[in-house]
């Protein structure tokens, strides 16, 4: 993760207001398609709680306390295809094969607005 582009694209998911992201650390690929957020894991990765301005800034990782690393490429190993196997936060993370996940922002129901929209944090 050499530049601020690379790193800015490993963001999931973010959190309105404590400045924290969901983000996508170690050996893996983060592509958009269309409306889905896939990541291609080539090793050893993670998806981490952390501060996203020191993070996209400078490339480093500071955790919030408020969730803790979910291994991505070990959990995969023992998911089922099809099979939600990590949730973080409001982030859950689909199995689509043995190296390659979903990542699925958990949605809701605003009665007030009569929409449904993401999850906020």
């Amino acid at each position: 993760m050499k530049t601020k582009e690379e790193r800015l694209n490993r963001i999931v998911a973010r959190g309105e207001v404590s400045g924290h992201s969901h983000i996508i650390t170690g050996d893996a690929v983060v592509v958009r398609e269309k409306e889905k957020t896939i990541v291609h894991i080539n090793g050893k990765c993670a998806i981490k709680h952390l501060l996203e301005k020191p993070f996209v800034d400078e490339g480093i990782e500071q955790w919030t306390k408020e969730h803790h690393d979910a291994d991505i490429s070990k959990l995969i190993k023992k998911a089922k295809e099809g099979e939600v196997f990590i949730r973080h936060g409001d982030i859950f993370i689909e199995k689509i094969d043995d190296k390659t996940c979903l990542i699925i922002q958990q949605n809701e129901y605003n009665p007030y607005l009569q929409a449904i929209q993401k999850v906020q944090d």
